[in-house]
């Protein structure tokens, strides 16, 4: 029973069934993961976590659904570890995603154990993130600094 403590429990929100069942079956798979619950539709989301209690909402976000933000807000408020899982790499997207409270951002062309290791890290408190989403943020970071060194205009010298 006192292994059952440390098993991370993991709710799927992905609205491919081919992609739930794979991630089902990489996390049965997995001693240290639980799978509390999976949800095809962002609109059941609130439901299933509230119902599974989950540590960690793996969701590839619905950007067609309007109320996809505030979803994710209210888990995120929660305390519950949110991890973005998809296939889009939109800096503007990965930024809103980040601001909003998501401790990870991965893409689904991670390998399995890669996955694994990341819901691990992002249970235990770290920031999760793919490589190319790493270089996303990264970008934007460059390009809102110019940007506010453009704003405050030449710099003057000291005479």
């Amino acid at each position: 029973m006192s292994a059952l403590k440390n098993v991370i429990r993991v709710l799927i929100a992905d609205e491919q069934p081919v992609v739930r069942f794979g991630l089902k079956h990489l996390i049965k798979d997995d001693p240290a993961l639980v799978l509390v619950g999976e949800t095809g539709n962002l609109a059941e989301l609130e439901q299933s976590v509230h119902e599974s209690r989950p540590d960690i909402v793996l969701v590839d976000p619905d950007s067609e659904n309007p109320h996809s933000m505030e979803i994710l807000r209210c888990i995120c408020d929660a305390k519950i570890k949110v991890v973005i899982y998809t296939a889009k790499v939109d800096q503007a997207q990965i930024m809103d995603y980040l601001e909003l409270g998501v401790c990870g951002y991965l893409l689904k062309q991670s390998s399995m154990q890669t996955l694994l290791q990341d819901i691990r890290s992002a249970n235990a408190g770290n920031s999760v993130l793919s490589p190319a989403v790493s270089s996303a943020v990264v970008e934007h970071i460059r390009n809102h600094s110019k940007e506010q060194k453009a704003d405050k205009g030449p710099e003057l010298t000291g005479r």
